[in-house]
């Protein structure tokens, strides 16, 4: 099973006005404090081991399965397709539903899978609750303060982290 991120559906949990505001910036370059949120995002979600923006993942296969557990934030399969062997796709969405309370993708409808080489579900994942944690926000800014002002990251990172540890999803 591969795992690619197909879109970022939401906006990002900060607006390039609260940036510049804990920047303290008079002028300023919106697509750089853009890319400064994006990258503080993407560093909460890796130390967090969460989402903090709906997102589209592309789950691709190439065995088939009668059930497929994904996580529980899902919010809809907005198609599903298959590749043949020819290289020809077909749309076989219809023949999966999900069940969104336990994160669970059932095969509904049996169909022809011998000329079918890949399976591609594209998923729709939303943030947990549909809000973002204020101490995840504090961390974006401290990120984006530091990488801003290109401060080493020995002197920051760990109080990065240490913002956001309490909320870290843990796996044994």
């Amino acid at each position: 099973m591969e795992i690619i991120l197909h879109e970022i559906i939401g906006s990002e949990p900060l607006t390039v006005d609260e940036a510049v505001e804990g920047l303290r910036l008079d002028f300023f370059d919106n697509n750089e404090i853009e890319s400064l949120i994006k990258s503080a995002r993407e560093a909460a979600e890796d130390y967090t081991r969460q989402t903090f923006v709906q997102k589209s993942f592309y789950y691709i296969f190439e065995s088939f399965f009668e059930n497929l557990y994904v996580p529980k934030n899902i919010m809809s399969i907005e198609s599903v397709i298959a590749t043949k062997k020819d290289g020809s796709t077909e749309d076989i969405t219809s023949k999966y539903k999900l069940i969104k309370n336990i994160g669970k993708i059932t095969k509904i409808e049996d169909f022809e899978t011998n000329d079918i080489e890949i399976i591609t579900f594209d998923l729709k994942f939303d943030i947990s609750n549909g809000q973002v944690p204020e101490k995840v926000k504090n961390a974006m800014i401290w990120h984006i303060i530091n990488s801003y002002h290109h401060t080493n990251p020995s002197e920051w990172y760990v109080a990065f982290k240490d913002l956001l540890r309490d909320i870290r999803v843990t796996t044994v």
